[in-house]
């Protein structure tokens, strides 16, 4: 996920984009899908995970996150433990949740797709 990140971060200066917003947009998509590779991935089967990063006319960076694992809504996770007593626990969906302008998430036909917005 490193190289992800790095790539996320490159494209995004590339295009103009401050340093803050661009390391946010990598720290996001890193998180997400450093997520995904950990808790959803299942070893019998052949899973897929894709990111796409698109850089509107309004300067606003989406981040668009597909996987076909089983589905898991960082926007319920996070309400759940929301009033968790150890604020440290699920800290990257807090965290990507914080810096995210709008966050979006659906499952159809067994793919999660999640939307950020930063």
């Amino acid at each position: 996920c490193t190289k992800l990140s790095e790539d996320v971060m490159s494209m995004c200066r590339q295009h103009g984009m401050e340093e803050r917003k661009s390391f946010a947009a990598a720290l996001a998509t890193e998180e997400m899908c450093n997520n995904i590779l950990c808790h959803g991935f299942k070893l019998q089967k052949k899973n897929l995970i894709s990111a796409r990063i698109l850089i509107d006319q309004e300067k606003k960076i989406r981040i668009s996150i597909r996987d076909d694992c089983t589905p898991f809504s960082p926007l319920e996770w996070k309400e759940i433990h929301n009033n968790d007593e150890d604020r440290t626990s699920n800290i990257g969906i807090r965290m990507v949740a914080s810096i995210a302008e709008e966050m979006r998430y659906v499952n159809v036909m067994d793919m999660n797709s999640l939307y950020i917005t930063i």
